[in-house]
């Protein structure tokens, strides 16, 4: 009897810290206590080629260490949240009756189910080999003694071990063993807090690594952009004395072009993202080619099996970062007061950014800002639609916004275009039942200083 209570109580026991363990609020405490009982460290380090903007105590060159600790972790819990996630799809199927899920097994679902999450590791060893990267490039950058207790136990904390070379600098040694424990472990891991990047989002990054740089998507959806950018930026004759900037760059494909095509003018891209911003630079730094399945995880509108895990190839191994070419993370409504006075002229190229506004008025207003640093022309290229995001200000109309910049002084170069019928994708699986496109408001507009009317 005594032993049958015991039992019952340990039980409940056991099931009480299940879900304590699994709720938000203790982790968020255990956290906060892991993070104030453990060594203190610098918020700072130097970013591997990035150049973050100055934002209150942080400087250029820096990010702040929550922020990036952050991203990597969203990034080390990816293959397992997505596979977590994919259980799911199997659990749905518990509750039907017995004759349904042995027809499910005749049709193949549970194959296809096992095949998306042998597609899930394949897409998780893409994503730990950015992570892997952005570390190796941290390691590479901040060899100050005062930085490597703080680069110990930021790789620690994603399960790398970390060797002291007899330089003094700091090397990874094999892969991370975080690859090998469960998600829970990852979830209460100090590298992980509530404000980590959604897998969501590292899917989105991965599938704009697939749209930036591999040729099958570049040919259906880059290059248009590229090819309207190009028609717009060659009767200028850009010099080394121009500038070109492209926010909201992404993987960075288009601002790769514009520096190949015009090796003598520097080109400037910002992108606020920060895990889009790994990405990109790991596509500079990878030398290796990698393979995506960017379609597996979605489960409507496919036709079948073969097409929903079907992979593409992304070449890297010969891509390198133009000379002319600078990669800044950060806010573009901040970057364009920290932009140094121009002797010639200064072109900004928009390619999907500016329905990303939460106030259109905003980016406006610092496109007009870069006058100031500029003596000659301000040239302004955009092409994209407009399909405004979360909670936005004020939502243009292609004709309204035309409106409003010939009302604050912008004179067209080339007349916006009204070819409905030119669409574009943006990540569209076209072996689907489901593709979606765009129609683009394009335009050329210039501004000179002293001409705005705000």
């Amino acid at each position: 009897m005594v032993r049958e209570q015991f039992l019952v109580a340990a039980t409940v026991v056991f099931v009480m810290l299940s879900l304590l363990r699994r709720s938000a609020l203790f982790q968020r405490v255990v956290a906060r206590f892991i993070e104030g009982t453990g060594p203190k460290v610098p918020g700072l380090l130097k970013t591997p080629g990035w150049q973050v903007l100055s934002s209150g105590h942080r400087s250029v060159g820096t990010t702040e260490l929550r922020e990036l600790q952050r991203a990597l972790a969203g990034m080390a819990r990816y293959e397992r949240a997505m596979a977590k996630g994919n259980a799911v799809i199997v659990d749905r199927t518990i509750a039907l009756p017995q004759e349904q899920r042995e027809q499910l097994i005749q049709v193949g679902y549970f194959d296809k189910i096992a095949s998306v999450n042998g597609a899930i590791l394949e897409n998780g060893s893409v994503v730990w080999r950015v992570l892997r990267s952005a570390l190796e490039q941290l390691l590479e950058v901040n060899k100050e003694e005062s930085c490597r207790e703080t680069l110990i136990q930021l790789c620690e904390s994603l399960g790398f071990a970390v060797d002291i070379l007899p330089s003094g600098g700091l090397q990874l040694t094999g892969e991370s063993h975080h690859r090998h424990e469960d998600y829970e472990t990852l979830v209460c891991s100090p590298g992980a807090r509530g404000g980590d990047v959604s897998p969501t989002r590292v899917g989105e990054a991965l599938q704009h690594l697939c749209r930036d740089w591999a040729p099958e998507f570049q040919h259906r959806e880059s290059q248009p952009l590229v090819e309207y950018i190009e028609s717009q930026l060659s009767p200028l004759n850009l010099n080394s004395h121009d500038l070109v900037v492209v926010p909201g760059s992404g993987c960075g494909y288009i601002a790769y072009e514009v520096a190949k095509r015009h090796a003598s003018t520097p080109v400037v891209s910002v992108e606020q993202s920060l895990l889009m911003h790994l990405f990109n630079e790991f596509v500079f730094h990878s030398g290796e080619d990698v393979t995506v399945r960017p379609f597996a995880s979605y489960y409507s509108n496919q036709w079948d099996k073969n097409l929903q895990m079907r992979s593409v190839k992304v070449p890297l191994v010969r891509v390198h970062r133009p000379d002319n070419l600078q990669c800044v993370r950060g806010d573009f409504n901040e970057w364009v007061h920290s932009t140094p006075r121009q002797s010639g002229r200064i072109v900004v190229v928009s390619a999907y950014f500016l329905d990303t506004a939460q106030n259109v008025f905003e980016y406006v207003s610092s496109v007009e800002s870069l006058a100031m640093a500029c003596p000659n022309t301000v040239h302004w290229v955009n092409v994209g639609p407009l399909k405004y995001g979360t909670q936005p200000a004020v939502q243009f109309t292609a004709q309204e916004l035309s409106r409003l910049l010939a009302a604050r002084g912008w004179k067209e170069t080339a007349p916006p275009s009204d070819d409905h019928g030119d669409l574009n994708g943006y990540l569209t699986n076209v072996e689907s039942l489901y593709q979606g496109y765009y129609a683009l408001y394009k335009f050329h507009k210039t501004l000179t200083a002293g001409s705005t009317k705000q």
